[in-house]
């Protein structure tokens, strides 16, 4: 069996800061699932819970997987646990290179969850299907017809996507957007102020499948 096909979109490191402190001994640390309504409380192990398979996975010609993408997430994981386990556990303000890697980490949270790959495949399939539909008009298009419509192309514009790239954004969001996404957020992060709210008393935060 391939190795990393059970690719979670809300990292296991991070649910564990999340566990019931009164799992019992021996027993796996588990944290309380609620349906979005707050009713069907239900326990599962961090392992078990918000993943899919190959949900990063670049596919290769003739099979092969990339998983770059898997592996510097989980780098940019293990650099927000060590974060949080001295720096924030204390209440300690981060360095600067610490803030621009918690947003770092922040963005990709939000790049990366089904949620969002479901967003952009609707938005870049809508895209897709006027490409298509462009391409169909072309093939009996007259000259004249093809001639006045590029005159509706604005002048001296950025280049455009070609159709295999917004192709590969329909069909594959995260794998092609979501590296972008991180790196246009994480700046926009670092201009906000900076605050970590904390518990101190029996009350705790709920997290979500689309932090």
């Amino acid at each position: 069996m391939a190795d990393h096909k059970k690719q979670h979109f809300v990292p296991r490191s991070y649910l564990r800061a999340w566990c019931d402190p009164n799992t019992p001994g021996g027993q796996e640390p588990y944290v309380w699932l609620f349906s979005g309504d707050g009713s069907n409380p239900r326990r599962k192990a961090p392992e078990n819970i918000f993943h899919e398979t190959d949900l990063y996975t670049i596919e290769l010609p003739g099979g092969g997987r990339n998983l770059v993408l898997e592996h510097g997430l989980a780098q940019l994981e293990s650099e927000f646990v060590s974060i949080r386990d001295t720096k924030l556990r204390s209440l300690e303000p981060p360095e600067p290179a610490e803030h621009a890697l918690l947003c770092a980490f922040v963005a990709a949270m939000h790049a990366r969850t089904p949620a969002r790959r479901d967003h952009f495949a609707e938005h870049w399939g809508k895209v897709l299907a006027m490409a298509d539909q462009m391409m169909e008009w072309a093939k009996t298009a007259t000259p004249e017809q093809k001639r006045a419509a590029a005159r509706l192309s604005p002048p001296n514009r950025e280049r455009s996507l070609s159709y295999d790239e917004v192709k590969a954004l329909a069909e594959k969001p995260l794998q092609t957007a979501m590296i972008p996404f991180i790196q246009e957020e994480a700046p926009l992060l670092a201009r906000l102020d900076f605050a970590v709210f904390t518990s101190n008393t029996g009350l705790r935060f709920i997290t979500s499948d689309n932090p």
